[in-house]
């Protein structure tokens, strides 16, 4: 029942709508977690093995090169390229490999892949997100990566 003459509700003005949605998205967001793990890069790089130790001959096989495909399309945060990174440089202490073979992977498969194949790669180069305390929640989004504190 509408009661004449009562007050009619106002919507806030955009710019305060917007700053409020921005500040809701930035309380509510999840810190920053890989989303792949060790397991899911072994997974797809174990059709490359044979070829990576030195057995056939090159090209790599078609099922290596769709399993580098999908590991290079499923890295796609700072977290998910720290995680690969590492398990690929722990696998490669365990099992002796072509590095030659392992070098011209991205290339002879075509992928462009965003971590080098190399024993030598310092995998701390890709940091996790910083994580900023705002009102008791942790926050990472719209944090670059390059900062580290805040004063």
């Amino acid at each position: 029942m509408k009661v004449a003459g009562s007050p009619r509700p106002t919507a806030a003005p955009p710019s305060i709508t917007t700053a409020l949605c921005a500040i809701l998205l930035v309380l509510t967001a999840a810190p920053s977690r890989a989303a792949i793990t060790c397991a899911t890069v072994i997974t797809l790089m174990q059709p490359c093995a044979l070829y990576l130790t030195g057995g056939g001959s090159p090209p790599p096989p078609v099922m290596c090169c769709a399993g580098f495909r999908s590991l290079a399309g499923i890295i796609s945060s700072p977290a998910d390229k720290k995680t690969a990174c590492q398990c690929l440089k722990d696998a490669s202490k365990q099992v002796k490999y072509d590095l030659d073979r392992a070098k011209k992977l991205p290339g002879d498969c075509n992928v462009n892949f965003p971590i080098p194949l190399s024993p030598d790669v310092d995998c701390s180069k890709y940091p996790r997100r910083p994580l900023l305390f705002f009102s008791g929640h942790f926050v990472t989004s719209f944090v670059p990566q390059n900062i580290t504190h805040f004063e």
